[in-house]
């Protein structure tokens, strides 16, 4: 069996919803051995449903840029070089399909983690000529407080708590400190993408490896997605996109601190800045 081939999850096969089952396309999505543990998955949606993601994306973006949250795209993320926006914990609309509880099973079970029910996701829309970034593995602490919506998700809230260090801006939040155990990135609203565009979400052997030369790059091609367990060899980078804009959808689904240290060691828990 080809490496590509080592795990094939079909899944409209894997879904308990209605409404989920007939929003996939039942692709195949396949997980790769290397340089680390992943699953890459095209035509993730049918049509109909891309296309409503990928319009709501576009409105958002249609509202313009602020250096500051303000419910546009800003400049949240430090030295990353591209342009964010996180979600409301009531938000409500065809994104919202992407942290459901349906969609976040159907991620945890393709690569087989073991998750809380706290997710994290945000949109990220890189400009001609971002600059690429650096290997790192994601392997991070979030904190979070109690934002539960009707499916169970606990959707971080941004304007509650800061996710990097858990200070609260409300009296009596007690703040949960969670690690990283899955990552996605969805691609969408990109132009067509060719050879030599850049763009490409690099993955790597080890932090120390050139960006510009990742063991494999994974492409910014629309309704996929890139999938992979946050462990200290899940080592990735954004290469810089060099004709077109990128834009995506980034979540994490996370696992009990008490879990990851015993899995990995608290030494290998990289704490924020």
């Amino acid at each position: 069996m080809a490496e590509a081939d080592a795990l094939v999850v079909r899944t409209r096969a894997r879904v308990g919803r209605v409404e989920l089952s007939r929003a996939l396309a039942g692709s195949t999505w396949q997980r790769r051995e290397r340089p680390f543990p992943h699953v890459v998955a095209r035509d993730v949606f049918v049509q109909p449903v891309y296309r409503r993601l990928a319009d709501a994306f576009q409105k958002l973006l249609d509202r313009g840029f602020r250096d500051a949250p303000t419910g546009r795209f800003g400049r949240t993320l430090g030295a990353y070089d591209a342009w964010a926006l996180h979600f409301a914990a009531d938000h409500d609309g065809p994104l919202a399909l992407l942290f459901s509880r349906g969609f976040c099973d159907v991620l945890a079970r393709a690569a087989g983690v073991r998750v809380t029910r706290d997710v994290n996701v945000g949109l990220h829309h890189h400009q001609v000529g971002s600059a690429s970034g650096s290997p790192h593995n994601d392997l991070n602490p979030g904190w979070f407080v109690e934002r539960r919506r009707p499916d169970g998700i606990n959707l971080m809230d941004h304007a509650a708590c800061s996710y990097h260090h858990g200070t609260t801006t409300r009296p009596g939040e007690r703040p949960r400190e969670r690690v990283r155990a899955v990552a996605m990135i969805y691609y969408l609203n990109n132009p067509a993408w060719r050879d030599g565009d850049g763009g490409e979400t690099g993955l790597y052997q080890s932090a120390r490896d050139p960006v510009e030369k990742p063991a494999v790059a994974v492409p910014p091609v629309n309704n996929s997605l890139l999938l992979f367990e946050c462990t200290p060899r899940s080592y990735h980078a954004f290469i810089a996109n060099r004709r077109h804009v990128r834009n995506s959808v980034i979540l994490w689904l996370h696992r009990s601190k008490e879990e990851a240290v015993a899995r990995f060691g608290e030494d290998a828990i990289v704490y924020w800045k």
